[in-house]
């Protein structure tokens, strides 16, 4: 589906985590972009994420405290 801003959106459900409806919380964000360098520069210079890792073309962030919720 879309947001109101026309960005694709995709969720991906796991084991729930309680009896609560609807999405409880967010594990993780991937954004699709055509260079990564503009994304990485706001995540780490702005935002204050680490670099985690990268795989291929994949690249993993990590902010505050990291552990689910916090990673992109």
């Amino acid at each position: 589906f879309a947001d109101p801003d026309g960005m694709r959106v995709e969720l991906v459900a796991a084991e729930p985590e309680s009896d609560a409806p609807g999405i409880v919380r967010v594990h993780s964000v991937t954004l699709l972009v055509a260079d990564a360098q503009p994304s990485a520069a706001l995540l780490t210079e702005t935002l204050g994420a680490r670099a985690m890792g990268a795989e291929g073309t994949r690249y993993r962030f990590e902010l505050a405290a990291g552990g689910p919720g916090t990673i992109v």
